[in-house]
């Protein structure tokens, strides 16, 4: 291969405008988001139909463009309302999380102290499921909802929660229940969660993507810039998974299972210790065999990497004591690639049961996605055909 060939591209601003850009960047994830599509999946693959807001926002698809990097929180109607209309197939998929943080009354409490202070709340977690993340900011949004409700107070608006996810969610859709032709895109259904920030977070998969790291650069620091103005403002949540990338399933050396969250970048634990914010960490385990639940640590401040690590370990013993399963965290990737090169034993020492286990919870997994978000893709889809007629 010629050295032409392997030269860097040259990147600008620009290209973010650019649809040929974003539909070469488009390609690249849609290879990602392969892996979470199928039949023991709840998501569904969006072709190439990018969503010009200035044309007509109900047309297309929202994020596939670079420049389209902050999809706005779904103002009307509410989430609360919109949940009670659902009914209780809708809130039996994440009720004992929503339940988990509203009976957590010093928690509550502490939290909507700081938000009326001016302060912000970020909520980390590890990462089982690609949808764990807007489960718990929608979660948390009815319990802080109820909360404040009870005290006779107006809730906050859904353009005070806020998650940062991979734009690779932008490349996936629940499909109609009744309707496998029928689609919403899951970033339309997350703006009824709050405002959505698309990142292209330095997982191993993203590294190995073709796309130009000064590419991510520029997409990421617009991204960034514009949550940090909105989080100057203050009383705002935000959500994310701090590694970007799924927990990983890994043997250690008796051939006993364990989960691993892999390691942080130094950008991803800058947005930890920002001025006048506060860290809440929440273990959770979707998958779990008496339906969704999760842990939470107090409100702490992370004002050092080392105050990060300890936050992340904590959320890594949180999730132990839900599941059972020996959690870790990964500080650094050698320690990741140690811990593998443990899994790697003759075949007498693995499980026989290891295959049929994960069976098992992919499929309670793909069920419990069905149930949280299959209410909310029939109400997309609906409210798309009346703006149509």
């Amino acid at each position: 291969m010629s050295k032409e060939i392997l030269r860097p591209i040259e990147v600008t601003h620009r290209d973010l405008h650019s649809e040929l850009v974003s539909h070469i960047v488009y390609d690249e994830l849609s290879k990602q988001a392969q892996n979470h599509t199928g039949k023991r999946n709840r998501f569904t693959p969006l072709d190439w139909n990018p969503r010009y807001v200035y044309l007509d926002p109900n047309e297309g698809y929202p994020g596939q463009l670079l420049d389209d990097f902050r999809i706005e929180a779904n103002m009307m109607p509410d989430l609360e309302p919109f949940i009670e209309a659902s009914g209780e197939i809708f809130l039996k998929g994440f009720s004992k999380i929503t339940e988990s943080f509203y009976e957590n009354k010093p928690l509550m409490q502490s939290v909507q102290n700081k938000l009326d202070a001016k302060e912000n709340i970020v909520v980390v977690t590890n990462h089982g499921e690609i949808y764990d993340i807007a489960i718990i900011l929608a979660s948390l949004r009815l319990a802080l909802s109820k909360h404040a409700t009870d005290q006779d107070q107006k809730p906050m608006s859904a353009d005070h929660y806020n998650l940062i996810v991979h734009r690779m969610i932008s490349q996936l859709g629940i499909a109609d229940e009744n309707n496998s032709k029928k689609v919403a895109p899951a970033l339309s259904i997350l703006q009824l969660v709050g405002e959505t920030y698309l990142s292209f977070p330095r997982t191993e998969n993203t590294k190995k993507a073709h796309i130009p790291p000064e590419l991510d650069k520029i997409c990421t620091e617009k991204m960034l810039n514009a949550l940090h103005r909105k989080m100057e403002v203050g009383s705002q949540i935000l959500a994310f998974a701090p590694s970007g990338s799924k927990d990983e399933s890994i043997l250690d050396r008796f051939g006993k299972k364990r989960k691993v969250i892999k390691p942080v970048n130094k950008g991803t634990y800058k947005l930890m210790q920002q001025s006048n914010t506060s860290i809440l960490g929440v273990g959770v385990a979707l998958d779990h065999h008496d339906g969704p639940i999760c842990s939470m640590t107090e409100l702490t401040v992370c004002e050092s990497d080392e105050a990060c690590h300890e936050l992340l370990d904590s959320i890594a013993e949180k999730h132990t004591a839900l599941t059972g399963i020996r959690t870790l965290y990964a500080r650094k990737q050698a320690d990741l690639d140690a811990w593998r090169k443990e899994a790697h034993l003759p075949e007498k020492l693995q499980p026989a049961n290891e295959k049929e286990e994960a069976d098992i919870k992919r499929l309670v997994g793909a069920m419990t996605l069905g149930v949280v978000l299959g209410a909310a893709s029939g109400y997309i889809l609906g409210n798309r055909n009346r703006k149509k007629n």
